[in-house]
Parts: C-alpha cells; sequence; structure tokens
C-alpha cells in the first residue's frame, strides 16, 4: 500500500508540474506601473494596495525593464500582495531571430521562481503580422514555464482595418485565438471622448465573449481610467461603475484600470498627459477615488464571479450594435424594463445566476422578469454606486422578479430551482 500510495503521489507531482497556467482568482489589474526612474519605493506599492490592485503590468519604460529594476519591483509587490506582469527589455519581436527564445531563458531563470510573478508580458496589440511569431514564442513559454502567464494585449474593435489587417473585428480576434492558443483573450476600450461617446463597446465584447467561451478560456478588459485634453474626458463614477458592469455581465474575469502611473515628467506639469488613476507625482489622480470606492466590492464578488460560466446575453431597450436583444428561454419567459442588460450565467452546479445592468450611466432603470421556472430568487451582490435603490422583489404568484438599478449599476441574483 504504502509504495502504491508513493506512486500515486508521484504521478500527481509531475501531473501537476505539466499543469498550463489556469486563472486561479479574479485580478484587479493597473496597466503601467510606477515608473520606476521616479517612484520604486513601499509607500507607492502601498497606495497601489489601498487602492484594491492585484495585478501589475510593467512601466513599458525601458529604463525599468532591466532585470534588476525588474527584481525590485517584484520585491515590492509580493511585500504588498501585487503580483506582476513582467517587461524586460531583452524580449523584443523585432528582429525575429533565435535571441528572443535565449532571452526567454534568461528571463525564466531570473524571475522565474519569484513568487510575484504573474507572467510575461509578450505584447500589446498585435497585428496580425507578429501572429506566427507570437505563436512560436507563446508556444516556447508554456514549454519552458508552465506556471506564467504568456500576456498577449489585443486591440479594441476601433484600431482600424491597417491595424487589424482582416476585413471585420471577427477576423482579427477568431485568427489570433486559432494562431497563437493563447490562455486568454484581453483587450482594451476607451469610449469616453472629449465630446462624444464610442458607440462601439458592445460589438467589441460580443466578439471577445464568443471567442473566449469557445475557446474556453478567460477573458479580461482593460476600461478607460484616462483624460487627456485633447482627445479624452475624465469618466464619472457613474461611468466608471458602468464600464466595469458591462464587461463582468458578458464574463469578464479581470477588470483593468489604463493607465495606473500617469506619463510625464514629475518636475513638468505643463506636459503631462494621459493622466489615470496616479498622476507622474505620485499623487493621487482622477480616478484613484474611484479605483478604491469600486475594487473593495469587486474583490468581495471575484469569487462568485469566477465560479460563473456566461450562457447568454440579452439587451433590453435599444439594441446596441452588434448586440443581442432579450429573447426568452427556458429560465425566463419574459421581460421588460429600460434600457437594461441581463446577463445569465451557471455556476459550477448548473444552477442560474443572472446579472442585470443599467445601461444608462446618468439614471435609474428598472427591470421586471417573469421566470418559466423557480420558486425563488436571492440577491447575491451588487456592483453600483451609493445606496440601493430598492431591494430585489419577488412575486411568487407570477414568478416575477423585479429590480431598480441606479445608473451603471450591476446587480447579480441567484434563481432557485
Amino acid at each position: 500500500m504504502q509504495i502504491i500510495l508513493l506512486m500515486a503521489v508521484t504521478l500527481m507531482t509531475a501531473s501537476l508540474a505539466q499543469a498550463n497556467w489556469t486563472q486561479d482568482k479574479f485580478e484587479i489589474g493597473a496597466w503601467r506601473a510606477p515608473m520606476p526612474e521616479y517612484s520604486t519605493s513601499d509607500a507607492v506599492y502601498a497606495q497601489m494596495a489601498k487602492a484594491g490592485i492585484t495585478l501589475l503590468t510593467g512601466t513599458g519604460s525601458r529604463e525599468g525593464e532591466d532585470a534588476e529594476t525588474n527584481l525590485k519591483v517584484l520585491d515590492l509587490c509580493r511585500r504588498h500582495g501585487i503580483r506582476l506582469l513582467l517587461r524586460d527589455k531583452r524580449m523584443h519581436l523585432d528582429p525575429q531571430t533565435e535571441d528572443d527564445k535565449r532571452a526567454l531563458d534568461a528571463m525564466i531563470a531570473d524571475y522565474g521562481r519569484h513568487p510575484a510573478l504573474y507572467g510575461y508580458f509578450l505584447m500589446d496589440e498585435p497585428n496580425p503580422d507578429a501572429y506566427r511569431r507570437l505563436t512560436q514564442l507563446h508556444a516556447y513559454l508554456i514549454e519552458k514555464d508552465r506556471a506564467h502567464l504568456p500576456y498577449i494585449n489585443l486591440f479594441p474593435n476601433y484600431g482600424g482595418p491597417t491595424q487589424l489587417q482582416f476585413p471585420d473585428y471577427d477576423g482579427y480576434v477568431q485568427g489570433f485565438v486559432e494562431s497563437v492558443h493563447p490562455l486568454m483573450i484581453s483587450f482594451d476600450h476607451y469610449p469616453f471622448l472629449t465630446t462624444t461617446e464610442r458607440d462601439n463597446l458592445f460589438a467589441n465584447l460580443e466578439v471577445t465573449r464568443r471567442d473566449s467561451l469557445k475557446a474556453g478560456i478567460p477573458l479580461w478588459v482593460i476600461i478607460q481610467a484616462l483624460q487627456d485634453a485633447t482627445r479624452y474626458r475624465p469618466p464619472t463614477l457613474d461611468q466608471m461603475y458602468w464600464q466595469v458592469n458591462c464587461a463582468l455581465v458578458y464574463g469578464a474575469k479581470s477588470i483593468w484600470y489604463y493607465p495606473y502611473w500617469s506619463s510625464g515628467d514629475p518636475a513638468k506639469p505643463e506636459e503631462w498627459h494621459y493622466l489615470g488613476v496616479i498622476l507622474p507625482d505620485g499623487k493621487p489622480g482622477p480616478q484613484y477615488a474611484a479605483a478604491c470606492e469600486i475594487n473593495p466590492k469587486l474583490k468581495r464578488l471575484g469569487p462568485l464571479l469566477m465560479k460563473l460560466t456566461s450562457v447568454s446575453v440579452g439587451h433590453l431597450g435599444d439594441v446596441p450594435s452588434r448586440a443581442k436583444g432579450f429573447e426568452p428561454d427556458d429560465l425566463m419567459a419574459r421581460a421588460s424594463g429600460d434600457q437594461i442588460i441581463i446577463g445569465r450565467f451557471a455556476d459550477k452546479a448548473g444552477k442560474p445566476v443572472l446579472m442585470l445592468v443599467n445601461r444608462d450611466w446618468d439614471k435609474p432603470g428598472k427591470v421586471s422578469i417573469t421566470l418559466s421556472k423557480g420558486t425563488g430568487v436571492s440577491e447575491v451582490g451588487r456592483l453600483g454606486p451609493g445606496d440601493p435603490l430598492g431591494a430585489v422583489e419577488w412575486d411568487a404568484a407570477s414568478k416575477t422578479v423585479s429590480v431598480t438599478l441606479a445608473p451603471g449599476e450591476g446587480r447579480l441574483i441567484r434563481i432557485r430551482i
């Protein structure tokens, strides 16, 4: 019996050693780390942890992508409960030579055993010309270091045909998934322009949700936390909640803020641009308070969100481009209301959970859903500004659940079957 048990343990250990990276918890990400030439200190990383950040990308600054600085950043992350998607200047895709693989070997040797390492940042917004090389490097990293994520972030659907090099966004994302075989899908989308809004966020979510479910991999969404005098206006708190909840109702398993650390020299505020969560001088920026309010709630919901698989997403009211209107199914017979998104999920046991999101960020919205089956409901999560406008109401006689949602609010409701 002892020999059999030892053999079982040995086989199990070998099996675990060969397992690919899988997402172990809901992540709240900060895109662009503090610039190391200005701010590599415990105080700066404590400020990040206070905002609820759990995952961080490298700076993108060549000055901060050497091994010495990266190891210092990894140590800071470890002390403050944050993990790092590491950028290293030895890693590049041009020229495409064997030097890339030697660089990856060196990076794994330098960082692979550090407890704060989450993965390796391979590329941001590749066009399809890079897919072949990314396929090789992605596979090489998985072969050499299965515990850590090879990270690639895609263009949004307003990237344009020159960047996407496909006639439509569907082909761009599908081509990436079929070529590279990524372990997750990530994209960024910034809707709030200076005087108007982009109207294609839901088209972006429809495509990435579809392909992430088809591939059985998680979806990550990078939201707009930035303002810039010439292009982007700062989102309001309600609009920040709206961005988060729109991503979650489409099944996102990670929310990222872009940017976390703003661009610019701390000594030259007149040149600052692309301002985000933290200003170049380290002081809280326009979205730090929003992050501190939203992220603790998001952390509490994280364990539940990780157990849910998206089944369907339907819209009431005006249906955005490429999105789907609500359709009755075996759970929901009818639905009525304002500009509401109804997301249906299944938990690990196959039990239904609904997520209801107010698609208006400037006024409350009401929704009523009559169930085809079910004996009751219970609210299991809320993500929205201020106090709830009202409890979830259940009419047992008509099997109808009703709720009023604050601007941009999302509610999670479990259906008792």
